[in-house]
């Protein structure tokens, strides 16, 4: 096999190099194919979002490289999460440790929580061998939407719209052992949200949640 070594590619035609090969081989793409500062788009589905500031009552809460993580709290609020650059998010959320067995969402906006009787919802909630549904109307919250264990519970959920002067729709999954919850619901108001608060039924909770955008191309 052959090797050619250079430092520079260069079309003939071209001012100067396209492709400048630094003394660890590094390439340094020049003019429109510097790929350092281009936009991918249509490339991966959801991104990571940081939230702009969090809060919790009791316990404790903090926010690094994109997941919240909180400690003992009875509930905890993400502001910022929710911008015009997406309009569809994903958030999962582990829940390590509870004495609560289940809890509400609530959306939020500037920093409070809407607590207007404008959320409307259906669960179907398994436990061992027993199903059961429950419909909410004119409720506070997306109430009892989220399923919590002693040890350990996964839900991960949709939420359509959140920031768009729109009806703010939810699709939840959420599991635990023994026992499962499909939560659907709806923000029955066109508003606009920014954030959305994790309230405990009882007790409190520890765990972690991230929230990821919807790529819009």
């Amino acid at each position: 096999m052959s090797t050619i070594k250079t430092t520079n590619i260069q079309h003939p035609s071209a001012v100067d190099p396209a492709i400048v090969l630094d003394s660890d081989g590094d390439a340094v793409y020049a003019g429109v194919h510097d790929f350092t500062s281009a936009t991918v788009t249509g490339a991966g589905g959801l991104r990571l979002i940081t939230p702009t500031s969090i809060a919790n009552s009791g316990g404790s809460s903090s926010a690094s490289g994109g997941a919240v993580t909180f400690t003992g709290v009875t509930s905890v609020s993400l502001n910022g999460c929710f911008t015009s650059t997406y309009a569809n998010y994903f958030v999962t959320l582990k829940i390590l440790g509870s004495v609560a067995t289940s809890g509400s969402l609530r959306m939020r906006a500037s920093g409070t929580d809407n607590s207007a009787s404008q959320y409307f919802g259906q669960r179907l909630l398994g436990v061992s061998t027993t199903p059961s549904a429950e419909v909410f109307t004119s409720s506070t919250n997306f109430d009892s939407a989220v399923a919590y264990g002693a040890t350990q519970s996964i839900t991960t959920f949709n939420i359509f719209s959140p920031e768009l002067s729109e009806f703010t729709t939810i699709y939840l999954n959420s599991g635990r052992a023994a026992a499962v919850t499909i939560y659907t619901g709806r923000h029955d108001v066109a508003s606009a949200f920014d954030g959305f608060t994790l309230t405990a039924a009882s007790g409190n909770i520890t765990g972690t949640i991230r929230v990821y955008g919807y790529q819009n191309s």
